[in-house]
């Protein structure tokens, strides 16, 4: 019997997906939905079970799973912070036979959005996870985690500021070195999507970017997307927080602002901003740093 247009989803113009192929998967699954998202890479859905019970699927490329990082971490943050589990995956080959990734998840609704009443529970959920110990995990993450992002800090595009050029990024990256900033797992990908609330709860989404770095690069990404997405008001609420909240970590104005100048010429290497967002960033950031609540 075909399969009803209603019920196949192009992916790149050479996937799809359909009830058949997701009950072959999990067999309890008895209707889905498209979650709308930018990348045409990817596919998300929701699932749901005879049980009345829903699930996430995630679609992705198989290159996910080469990477050793994806399972490790998510194994290793099973109950150690709030973020939904990882309950099955497999390998399944589109209709042109390139194989694909199928990733099924817990689903966890959101119940509210995030705003300056409920930050703080953001804040914290974020601390807990930069904050996690690896020393007496059995897996070396130090090892699997420790990526140098310093070839990536050098691909200076010459419409940047010279304040962003490369000797520039060397000397901003020795400072950072210097202060004896604290090193932990960091997200790399910090953005108000990848948190949901519920249940009073903040949960952390989608690690594929995850490092062992300075975790002050980290909340540097998290302030800069912030910028970038025009939730600047969250920024004092989310510096404030994080320092009360990590003991572990001191409050160093010019240090963040360095961290800041950092990230955000990652991100646009890393293709998570635009150059205009980018040169936008880096003003916003200079009024911030002269701002006397900062």
């Amino acid at each position: 019997m075909k399969s009803s247009l209603r019920d196949k989803i192009l992916f790149n113009s050479n996937n799809y997906l359909n009830l058949r192929l997701i009950k072959d998967f999990w067999p309890s699954v008895i209707s889905y939905k498209k979650v709308k998202i930018k990348n045409i890479n990817k596919i998300d859905a929701i699932l749901k079970t005879r049980e009345r019970k829903n699930l996430f699927l995630k679609i992705r490329q198989i290159e996910w799973l080469n990477n050793k990082n994806n399972l490790l971490i998510l194994h290793f943050l099973k109950d150690k912070i709030n973020t939904p589990n990882l309950l099955d995956y497999k390998v399944c080959q589109d209709n042109k036979g390139k194989k694909r990734l199928w990733l099924l998840y817990e689903y966890i609704k959101p119940d509210e959005k995030i705003g300056l009443k409920n930050f703080k529970i953001v804040a914290r959920e974020l601390v807990k996870f930069h904050n996690l110990d690896l020393k007496n995990n059995p897996l070396d993450f130090q090892y699997f985690l420790r990526k140098n992002i310093g070839r990536e800090l050098g691909k200076i595009d010459r419409r940047i500021p010279i304040l962003l050029r490369k000797k520039n990024i060397l000397a901003l990256r020795y400072f950072v070195k210097k202060n004896n900033s604290p090193k932990g797992l960091c997200h790399f990908d910090l953005d108000l999507k990848n948190f949901i609330i519920n249940n009073n709860r903040a949960y952390i989404l989608d690690f594929e970017m995850t490092k062992y770095d300075y975790v002050i690069f980290d909340l540097a990404i998290f302030i800069n997307q912030l910028i970038i997405n025009k939730k600047s008001k969250l920024v004092i609420p989310l510096i404030k927080y994080y320092y009360q909240l990590n003991k572990k970590i001191k409050y160093n104005k010019q240090l963040l602002y360095c961290s800041q100048l950092l990230m955000i010429n990652y991100m646009y290497n890393q293709n998570l901003t635009t150059l205009r967002d980018l040169l936008a960033v880096a003003r916003h950031i200079e009024i911030l740093y002269k701002s006397k609540n900062f």
